[in-house]
């Protein structure tokens, strides 16, 4: 559906959705939309939109950190431990594998990373299948 924005438990593009959103913003304010700067704006990574308006990576990031609580098991969380304010903040990043041709249609191709707690984060949430199949492992032990 691309009605839905951070669809992050089934994949780690930068969807229609959020396409679209990100043109809404830029085509208020006046910003760049060109397509290879949208995801730029999600991330961080150019800190035009989210120096204006700081709501966007808080919503960005909450978003994020519900979907990842829905993880099927505690394995795919990140360890128990004592974690400081620095360490649970979510570094975004992104990866382009934009071409000559994806450019020139308007489509933006490549993959969103984040690190947080120390490590790369899996873009994940609750998957039913990853869910039932954690179920029968642990019915199984």
């Amino acid at each position: 559906n691309d009605h839905i924005i951070y669809k992050f438990e089934s994949s780690k593009d930068f969807g229609v959705a959020e396409q679209h959103l990100y043109e809404q913003l830029c085509d208020q304010i006046g910003f760049d939309k060109s397509p290879e700067v949208l995801p730029l704006y999600m991330t961080g990574e150019d800190s035009v939109l989210i120096d204006n308006y700081p709501e966007i990576a808080f919503f960005r990031d909450i978003v994020y950190l519900f979907k990842m609580m829905m993880a099927p098991t505690s394995d795919m969380l990140p360890e128990i431990r004592y974690w400081t304010y620095k360490d649970a903040a979510l570094k975004w990043s992104w990866k382009d594998k934009s071409t000559k041709e994806s450019r020139a249609s308007g489509e933006v191709a490549g993959k969103l990373k984040v690190d947080g707690f120390g490590g790369r984060m899996k873009i994940l949430g609750y998957d039913k299948e990853a869910h039932d199949a954690a179920i029968d492992q642990k019915i199984q032990a």
